[in-house]
């Protein structure tokens, strides 16, 4: 029994040593991780004029990284990613902060995104 627990401790030890969850904004090779535990809620539906919405916030911390990496690739195309599941592909043509908003004609591919970022949610 005593040999046994030597080999359980180490794999507990293990276990319990996951690693953070990430959200991922990539524009060609500039690239920045978002921690799920800094995503503080998200929201989808239709606006007035009929465009799909999906608004996200997260923490100040997170915001000050969006705002540097979305003024460095201001006009280019951006993937928006969790876990290798792109959530959207779009260009940034506003600096971007915690707070922010992503529009798009499909209602169901923002609500599959809402659904993404439910994930990472309850990573926190």
């Amino acid at each position: 029994m005593k040999y046994l627990s030597f080999l359980v401790i180490p794999f507990l030890v293990a276990c319990s040593n996951e690693q953070d969850e990430f959200l991922t904004m990539a524009a060609g090779d500039n690239k920045i991780n978002i921690e799920c535990k800094n995503l503080i809620s998200t929201d989808a539906g239709v606006d007035q004029s009929g465009f799909a919405f999906l608004s996200i916030k997260f923490s100040d911390e997170e915001g000050e990284k969006m705002k540097t990496f979305s003024q460095e690739n201001m006009g280019k195309k951006v993937v928006f990613s969790y876990k290798d599941k792109v959530i959207s592909t779009a260009n940034i043509y506003a600096e971007l902060g915690s707070n922010f908003m992503i529009t798009a004609g499909n209602a169901d591919e923002l609500l599959h995104s809402k659904e993404l970022l439910s994930h990472c949610l309850v990573v926190r």
